[in-house]
């Protein structure tokens, strides 16, 4: 059996960039956000670089908050016999609902 090595941290980087950066909702995000805070009267260029730094700032921290807890949940559910059936459990009906969601809609479109 073969043993799973975790990838590099740079391969990590660069698909979450990739993914960022075919996104069409961050740029929905960025169209819809932007312009009120942009003053037409001076340079955009600067405007919309220094609002993506505060909007990139955000989103680091508010990420690393993210992983931050996943991590310390996901110790304690890889620990837990009772918590991994729940997850489980929630799971299986989450693809049940999925299933049944789907059904439902093709059965209105045909």
């Amino acid at each position: 059996m073969e043993t799973l090595r975790p990838a590099p941290a740079l391969q990590i980087y660069a698909q979450g960039l990739l993914t960022q950066l075919v996104n069409p909702k961050v740029a929905v995000f960025f169209t819809a956000l932007f312009p009120p805070f942009l003053d037409a009267s001076r340079p955009l260029a600067p405007q919309v670089a220094a609002l993506g730094v505060v909007y990139m700032g955000v989103a680091m921290c508010v990420d690393t908050a993210y992983v931050l807890t996943a991590s310390a949940r996901a110790r304690r559910l890889l620990r837990s016999r009772a918590a991994q059936r729940t997850a489980n459990r929630i799971a299986a009906g989450s693809y049940v609902g999925l299933g049944v969601a789907v059904a439902a809609s093709a059965t209105r479109s045909v």
